[in-house]
């Protein structure tokens, strides 16, 4: 071993974390429906990049096999774009009704559980209050 080096536990070696419940109030609610929403372009334009391959892979003869899988890929990313807008759809929805109940941008919100990879974080359950 080299005479200075770092210790690290099998925690800080993992790159998946979150799958708790967070409540969102006030701003931070809103940052939160932003998130969402950008979720779900990122996942857009990963469905814009795939298409892009699925012709480039037509177009070069590669096999249907390769097109086929690329379609699988493009069902998904789609699939995924639209649950992560929905979710931003809910999480508005909800932001609206506490603020009907509340009378208070500060104390309306909701509840939302999400997953992170590194920076980016996929949405997976919102709720009410």
């Amino acid at each position: 071993m080299p005479s200075s080096y770092a210790v690290m536990s099998e925690e800080e070696m993992t790159y998946v974390e979150g799958g708790g419940w967070s409540t969102y109030k006030g701003m931070e609610a809103i940052m939160g429906i932003t998130a969402m929403i950008g979720c779900s372009a990122a996942f857009m334009g990963i469905s814009k990049s795939i298409v892009a391959s699925m012709v480039a892979t037509a177009a070069t003869g590669i096999g249907l096999l390769a097109t086929i899988a690329l379609a699988g890929g493009l069902s998904l990313s789609l699939a995924i774009s639209a649950y992560q807008g929905t979710l931003a759809l809910a999480a508005a929805v909800n932001m609206v009704n506490s603020y009907s109940k509340t009378k208070s941008f500060n104390k309306s919100g909701y509840k939302a559980c999400s997953y992170g990879i590194w920076t980016f974080s996929v949405f997976t359950q919102v709720a009410s209050l």
